[in-house]
């Protein structure tokens, strides 16, 4: 019996079979590997925002639909980034131009109205008019409007700042009035420094335009540049008359100024039958 007995196998001594599981401790590279991709996408499509080329971004767009397989969404709206950014881009452009045209064509009428005046004897020596990134700055001779180290307008100033006052009063725009003088230190006057000779004089073309023209104040502002922002050489008695002078700057939004380079032409075409032969040399720079 001992033998038989000793012959069989101890259930008690089997070891059970153990389940080997895969490691899946790397699939956080799968999780990773999407977050880099989308965090690429998205600054690719920041860097396309920042550009104002409606042009480049649009073909950016188009790009990034078909590495990213959206086609898809071509037949119904999409409300992505990429074509709201698209579409925001070509909308500014739009708008910048209708800016521009609005610009040239309130140009056009400030000519108009003050044609009468331009077409006084030796007057286009002595107005300009510039096309800055700020906006449409008029220029006027200190010797038209001053005399020599007083900042008081001389009575035959008056025509030509009333009719520039009731054009730009029908405007909404900001105006700042701009003093310069040349590099010749004030004599004989009450003014130590050219900062308080052009600060006044520019003063004096704002309180005429608030209180004769009845501009709104909070539209208008006075800047004093003394002789440091010179348009000519102060080494002759031209260069400093040159220099002698009040700008009118009337300002624009610098998206409407960016546009209008394409209509200067037509522009200045306007200012020479305004103004006459006689103004084409120096009325327009």
């Amino acid at each position: 019996m001992s033998s038989v007995e000793g012959s069989g196998k101890d259930s008690s001594l089997v070891k059970p079979k153990v389940k080997v599981r895969k490691d899946n401790s790397e699939r956080w590279l799968l999780t990773y590997s999407d977050l880099i991709t989308l965090l690429l996408a998205f600054f690719i499509v920041m860097y396309g925002m920042s550009s104002a080329d409606a042009k480049k971004f649009a073909k950016l767009a188009e790009s990034m639909k078909k590495a990213f397989n959206v086609g898809v969404l071509e037949g119904s709206p999409s409300n992505s980034i990429i074509d709201q950014s698209s579409q925001f881009s070509v909308s500014n452009e739009e708008g910048s131009n209708e800016q521009a045209s609005l610009v040239s064509n309130e140009l056009e009428e400030l000519f108009n109205e003050m044609g009468w005046v331009f077409k006084q004897e030796n007057l286009a020596d002595k107005v300009s008019i510039e096309v800055r990134p700020e906006g449409i700055a008029i220029s006027i001779s200190g010797n038209l409007l001053f005399t020599s180290g007083r900042a008081e307008l001389r009575p035959e100033s008056v025509r030509l700042l009333s009719s520039i006052g009731k054009a730009i009063a029908r405007l909404p725009n900001p105006v700042r009035v701009e003093g310069h003088t040349d590099d010749l230190p004030p004599s004989g006057s009450e003014f130590t420094t050219n900062w308080e000779l052009s600060g006044a004089r520019a003063v004096a073309v704002v309180r005429y335009f608030a209180e004769i023209e009845k501009i709104q104040p909070n539209r208008l502002s006075a800047v004093a540049y003394s002789q440091y922002r010179p348009v000519a050489n102060n080494d002759s008695p031209q260069g400093r008359a040159r220099n002698r002078r009040s700008e009118i700057l009337i300002m624009y939004p610098p998206s409407a100024m960016a546009g209008l380079s394409g209509s200067i032409p037509s522009i200045q075409s306007t200012v020479e039958k305004t103004c006459g032969e006689k103004s084409r040399s120096g009325f327009w720079r």
